[in-house]
């Protein structure tokens, strides 16, 4: 199959191809950082090549930065044992496996973030300071400590008492400033909701570390009632129930049973959706 029609989809191991989309090459790729975007997918027999995943061709913008430009023509370089310059390497019709690509515009890529912004200035002197965080709670709560220590110790408490002091709130914005002088006096903290875009290793990445926390409270849980355990000291228990070596341990120790069973699981559950869409389908074209 070839698709090429302009906003055609193609579903492949759960995230969409869609022509026309931008994509993102990742470390898989010799491509890895370029910006492109989908013009060509192919499966089947109209593959080019032999790759058993489908084939995702794709049109790349070159680098701008000069670093980046000068990366990309050593790593060309020294996968061809050959000098490579900008103009050597194709950017047009470039086959890519779906495991080389980020796909930013796709909703199963995106999270939500709250940034808290912090913006001042005070008689020439002025900063910005921007921090993000994954939850709104914590944001929060960091707006309301910055706000705490500027009213008791910083330049609200220094503006307060000015006659043309002013200010603006709301649940997740406050503005403070001196009327008639904004641009040389004032004081903001606002919190923004926005997306940012997650790569599957980032996603794998925290996956693994809330395993590895999983697998120390399951260790933890065991040993601490354990009166073997008793006779360490206060040092050696808190070394002993932080070693480095816990999950990797626990994981050794996982039976082929365990995995049998996990498949199994996984088996049932196809076999039930399947069920499931084999009758809508029947009913849908009686």
């Amino acid at each position: 199959m070839i698709i090429t029609e302009p906003k055609a989809e193609f579903l492949y191991e759960g995230e969409t191809y869609r022509i026309g989309a931008t994509v993102i090459a990742n470390e898989k790729s010799a491509y890895a950082g370029l910006v492109g975007e989908i013009c060509e997918i192919r499966t089947g027999e109209d593959k080019e090549t032999e790759n058993e995943t489908p084939e995702i061709f794709c049109r790349f913008e070159p680098p701008k930065l000069s670093a980046d430009i000068t990366e990309l023509e050593k790593r060309f370089s020294d996968a061809c044992a050959a000098e490579k310059k900008i103009e050597d390497i194709p950017l047009d019709s470039v086959i890519m496996s779906p495991e080389m690509l980020i796909c930013p515009d796709n909703d199963r890529n995106k999270e939500k973030i709250y940034v808290l912004t912090e913006e001042w200035a005070n008689d020439g002197d002025g900063g910005f300071n921007t921090e993000v965080f994954t939850d709104a709670l914590t944001a929060k709560a960091f707006l309301n400590f910055k706000l705490s220590n500027e009213m008791s110790d910083g330049l609200i408490a220094k503006w307060q008492s000015d006659e043309e002091f002013k200010f603006e709130e709301n649940d997740s914005a406050y503005t403070a400033w001196v009327d008639g002088y904004y641009t040389e006096l004032h004081y903001t903290l606002k919190i923004e909701v926005k997306e940012m875009t997650v790569s599957p290793d980032f996603v794998s990445g925290i996956g693994k570390r809330y395993l590895e926390k999983c697998r120390y409270e399951d260790f933890y849980s065991q040993v601490s009632e354990w009166e073997d355990a008793e006779t360490l000291n206060e040092d050696e228990w808190q070394r002993f129930i932080s070693d480095a070596r816990i999950p990797e341990e626990i994981n050794a120790g996982l039976s082929d049973i365990y995995w049998e069973e996990y498949w199994n699981a996984v088996c049932e559950a196809a076999h039930k959706l399947l069920n499931e869409y084999l009758e809508k389908h029947s009913e849908e074209t009686k």
